[in-house]
């Protein structure tokens, strides 16, 4: 009887040992939303006017971007002007620029030059 209640012991121990981790990444998780919450914006963001402009059009002047301060320029003074309605493809070889102009139109590094949208 008595290696009966011990394998239920050790059952119920495993089983809270479970129970515990779970909870723990559970808290994890919520501790990482509350953290996200917290965040300032990153500069640029803002908008004045929060209306949906009335056309699509895409301006680049200048446009330079670099990934690390004080690295060379993987992009290098871009002027192009995409309309609205335009369809666009950009093609390239590998290394030619075509993510990091995605990159500078999403501003993931902040690029030089003037993007209007």
């Amino acid at each position: 009887m008595s290696l009966t209640y011990a394998l239920e012991t050790l059952d119920a121990a495993q089983f809270g040992i479970q129970l515990t981790s779970e909870t723990e990444n559970l808290m994890t998780s919520v501790e990482r939303v509350v953290k996200f919450t917290q965040i300032s914006p990153e500069p640029g963001y803002e908008t004045k006017d929060q209306r949906r402009p009335a056309k699509g059009n895409i301006c680049l002047r200048n446009l330079s971007l670099t990934y690390v301060q004080g690295s060379h320029r993987v992009l290098r003074d871009i002027t192009l002007e995409i309309k609205d309605k335009e369809k666009v493809g950009i093609i390239g070889r590998t290394g030619s620029g075509k993510s990091s102009l995605v990159a500078a139109l999403l501003r993931m590094p902040e690029p030089d030059g003037d993007v209007r949208l």
